[in-house]
């Protein structure tokens, strides 16, 4: 799983890999977890609180649930 964009929040670690999936771990350690999206979420470039924006391009962007 080769990361695509990788962006930092507190302890957690967000990234997004060529197969179009959003990824986190803690950054001290243990096991990785998948952000469920009804579609390919893009790349992941901001963490807000509530969600992660994803896929800027000169059309936006689009949020999905964090």
């Amino acid at each position: 799983m080769t990361p695509r964009c990788l962006v930092p929040d507190g302890d957690l670690i967000f990234w997004s890999t060529w197969d179009g999936n959003v990824y986190f771990a803690s950054t001290s350690g243990g096991s990785v977890g998948t952000i469920a999206a009804d579609d390919k979420a893009g790349y992941v470039f901001a963490v807000l609180p509530d969600k992660l924006l994803v896929e800027f391009n000169r059309y936006g962007f689009r949020a999905i649930p964090r």
